[in-house]
């Protein structure tokens, strides 16, 4: 089975008190040319992103993530602009990637992003949206990931950086179903203890929740 998902309007955001939080990153897919994301600019339709760059790819199907002009929706929240479509045979790892030019951030970070899965998620594929802590740092550097499909299984899980392994749920999503999937990461930016950890939730709703 070929494992088939757009997703679409990713973004970061930090929060600067109890109540309120800025916004510091957007994609919202827009303006890009059909076919293969990879070797592309990043575009106009952003926020905290280096506009001027090229969408970059990492593993083994990196044209696996294509360009779709038609967009996700959920519920009658607006949004805009297209999506990104994984697509392949195998199910191979494939990742795009996009370079942050915005604020540090601190405390609590959330992130956002909506899914839809055309096929059902397997062991092999993963669907999820990654903040690393640097603009270039991959396996050995902290990031944070929220997953609607988690490595090596079909789950929704979390994971708080590249030392601690993924925390997978036991809930696998539903095909042709529109979902948004936030991630919620404390104590950012902070030295963790056992008395200040950095905790990794994911939420995963669906417009009727």
């Amino acid at each position: 089975m070929k494992p088939s998902y757009p997703w679409a309007v990713a973004c970061l955001a930090a929060t600067v008190s109890s109540a309120s939080a800025n916004l510091v990153a957007y994609q919202g897919f827009d303006g890009y040319a059909a076919g293969p994301l990879p070797g592309q600019t990043v575009g106009t339709n952003t926020q905290g992103l280096d506009t001027a760059g090229i969408i970059t790819s990492a593993g083994t199907g990196a044209n696996a993530n294509a360009f779709e002009a038609a967009g996700l929706t959920f519920s009658n929240l607006i949004t805009s602009g297209g999506s990104a479509r994984y697509a392949d045979a195998t199910g191979r790892p494939s990742y795009i990637g996009f370079a942050y030019t915005g604020p540090a951030v601190s405390g609590t970070l959330f992130t956002s992003y909506l899914v839809r899965f055309t096929t059902a998620p397997t062991n092999n594929g993963v669907a999820s949206l990654r903040v690393n802590t640097t603009a270039t740092g991959g396996g050995a550097v902290s990031y944070f990931h929220a997953y609607a499909d988690g490595p090596a299984n079909a789950f929704t899980g979390s994971q708080y950086d590249a030392n601690n392994a993924n925390t997978p749920s036991t809930q696998t999503l539903a095909i042709n179903t529109d979902y948004v999937v936030i991630g919620r990461f404390t104590n950012v930016g902070s030295a963790l203890s056992v008395g200040s950890p950095g905790v990794a939730t994911t939420y995963v709703l669906t417009a009727a929740q």
